[in-house]
Formats: C-alpha cells, sequence, structure tokens
C-alpha cells in the first residue's frame, strides 16, 4: 500500500467513478487536495488514471525507517 496526495483535474462523474473504483476517502480539502491510499495491485491503474489527466500526483509519502546508530 503506497500513499499519495492528489489534485483532481475531472468532472464530479469522472471523480465519483474514480472514487469508487479505488475506494478512495471522499474528502476533498479546499484546494482540492485529498490524501489517498492505493493498494500494490492498483498501482499501475492508479498511475495510468493520472497519465490521462484526471488528477495530478502532487506528492508521495514515504515512511522512513527511525534508526538511533
Amino acid at each position: 500500500m503506497r500513499r499519495f496526495q492528489i489534485y483532481w483535474t475531472c468532472s464530479r462523474l469522472s471523480w465519483q467513478r474514480i472514487v469508487r473504483h479505488f475506494c478512495f476517502d471522499e474528502c476533498v480539502s479546499i484546494n482540492g487536495h485529498t490524501d489517498v491510499s492505493v493498494a500494490d495491485d492498483d498501482l499501475k491503474t492508479f498511475f495510468e488514471t493520472a497519465r490521462r489527466g484526471f488528477f495530478k500526483i502532487r506528492r508521495e509519502y514515504t515512511t522512513a525507517p527511525h534508526t538511533n546508530d
């Protein structure tokens, strides 16, 4: 599972279909951003959907392991 912040650039109808397909949270910020979690099996479709212009990937959240060494 990977986490991203996306910016929506599509119509409301397309937005609804994408949210249902990927099981995203329906919350969108005032600026049009949504934080989403994408299953590893859906990554290819997720990136293709972004490439086709339905949304833009603004950021990928990574969790780096913390070390005390």
